[in-house]
């Protein structure tokens, strides 16, 4: 448009239609040329653009793919842990299973070799001992290779946690693992091999003890229930993967005495119960190992009779529960050693139910308040039914007065009914405190106050949640409003470039046509 009213100005100068032509040329080419350089211009800002926007795509694909790797190997090593510690709950169990058959084989095989049935020598084995001993010495050679098994799988899992500030190390065969199984090996390689009949001779307090290699091997073997406190993480709510995950959240370990407090603390009388019986079988077992022999040996008044089992359990009961009534007592040396160890760990026992049973008997919150509530009420009776009492104590009292004008006789007796009458009034004024002044204890108070408390920082932390994500929001439309800003300014810029070329470009044609 503006071309058009500089040709008619032009023509009206009197401008020849070449010169015009020529002239009109040139404003196109220059016009071409400013649209050619915004052009460039607004391609290089897109291009500046369009690779800060790709640099940021590809900044955000970069870490979306990191994270989705590392959720893979999460998800991974978490898999491989799972199958980890499926096979060390085989293997753990497996363990067990061995354990506790060797251990009652041994004892059986110790029985009858202590027996003199069918003309037998004490302590000489026969065919059925041989057949006991060789099941023995092949389970405890299955046990062995299932301890290597566990401690192996545990050092595998170890290694997966990362856990390399524990003393994992770079090899199965040089961490800590590895010393603890040789000693777990070592300490449960003890059996009694077959053919091995030998006989120890010791002099004790009021004879001779004669101990055979194979009754000392198995009060050794006892000690194998200790495998028990492994299994126990398998077969609990509190040794699965979850826990282990909780655990880690909290900073702590999910291992066997982290279990054993859980498994306590949520049911304490059937771990307490568990490990009385568990005790008194091993202690009883020990101990008559030792007695037995020193008994069957001795003559007279300190005989006693431990070929009844139950007269070792006996002893171990009494022991553990310290009443110790006399009628059964250790007379050996190895005997008096397993019962003092029973004392003592019957003594933690004990005390581990008294504690059990006095939580157990605090009440609640709920019972608490109802207790009070249940003894204001109470105590509400007790005053109307005292009330009563002064009632009809008054009503004598007032008779008696009467009657004292006309008998002088009865001054004695309304004295007693009146002092009657003021011990009642006593007793009722005390009721009638415990009634209307009752007021929850302290305890109690403070506990309400927390229970506020804890819903107004519930309601502040959930409020505080609000303004954060405001304050998100807002920062936002600030980055949002900042670009605007910057867009709406570079327009600006462009459109006062394009106002300055056109003035120019107008001057120009100016000049030329004057």
């Amino acid at each position: 448009m503006a071309v058009v009213i500089r040709q008619a100005l032009f023509r009206g100068r009197g401008m020849n239609m070449s010169e015009l032509e020529e002239h009109a040329m040139d404003n196109r080419e220059a016009l071409m040329r400013q649209e050619d350089l915004s052009r460039i211009r607004d391609e290089a800002v897109d291009e500046d653009m369009m690779d800060s926007n790709s640099f940021n795509e590809q900044e955000e694909k970069r870490k979306e793919q990191s994270r989705a790797v590392k959720n893979q190997l999460m998800k991974k090593k978490l898999e491989k842990i799972a199958r980890y510690k499926a096979k060390l709950k085989i293997f753990d169990t497996v363990s067990v299973i061995l354990s506790a058959g060797g251990v009652f084989l041994a004892f059986l095989e110790v029985e009858n070799n202590f027996s003199t049935n069918g003309g037998k020598k004490r302590n000489e084995s026969n065919s059925y001992d041989f057949i006991l001993r060789s099941i023995i010495t092949i389970s405890t050679v299955a046990l062995l290779l299932f301890i290597y098994l566990h401690h192996l799988f545990v050092y595998q899992i170890a290694r997966e946690h990362q856990t390399t500030s524990e003393g994992v190390g770079s090899s199965f065969y040089g961490s800590i693992q590895f010393k603890w199984m040789w000693v777990e090996i070592l300490f449960n390689a003890v059996h009694c091999p077959p053919g091995l009949d030998v006989e120890f001779h010791f002099e004790q307090l009021h004879g001779t003890l004669v101990l055979s290699v194979d009754q000392m091997l198995s009060c050794i073997m006892l000690v194998r229930a200790y495998i028990l406190v492994r299994v126990v993480k398998h077969y609990t709510k509190w040794g699965t993967s979850h826990a282990d995950q909780v655990c880690d959240y909290f900073g702590c370990d999910a291992n066997n005495l982290f279990v054993l407090k859980s498994v306590f603390k949520d049911k304490p009388y059937l771990v307490l119960g568990c490990c009385m019986i568990l005790s008194i079988c091993i202690f009883g077992f020990a101990v008559r190992t030792f007695e037995r022999p020193y008994n069957a040996e001795i003559e007279g008044q300190a005989k006693q009779n431990y070929n009844y089992v139950w007269n070792a359990f006996w002893l171990v009961i009494i022991t553990m529960c310290t009443v110790g009534y006399g009628d059964f007592y250790p007379q050996t040396h190895m005997g008096r050693f397993v019962i003092v160890i029973a004392c003592f760990w019957g003594v933690f026992l004990v005390s581990m139910t008294v504690v059990t049973l006095t939580e157990s008997s605090e009440f609640s919150k709920g019972e608490a308040r109802a207790y009070d509530i249940l003894y204001r009420l109470k105590a509400k009776e007790r005053a109307s039914h005292i009330a009563k009492k002064v009632v009809a104590k008054a009503i004598q009292v007032n008779f008696l007065k009467r009657k004292k004008k006309k008998d002088h006789a009865l001054h004695h007796h309304c004295l007693m009914k009146y002092n009657e009458l003021m011990r009642v009034l006593q007793t009722f004024a005390v009721q009638r405190k415990i009634w209307k002044d009752w007021e929850p204890p302290v305890e109690e108070m403070l506990k309400q106050l927390a229970e506020r408390i804890d819903v107004d920082l519930e309601t502040l932390k959930s409020q505080v949640a609000s303004v954060f994500e405001i304050e998100q929001q807002l920062k936002r439309v600030e980055v949002f409003q900042e670009q605007g800003i910057n867009a709406t300014k570079l327009s600006i810029t462009y459109l006062e470039e394009l106002d300055g070329q056109l003035d120019t470009v107008i001057q120009k044609m100016m000049k030329k046509a004057s």
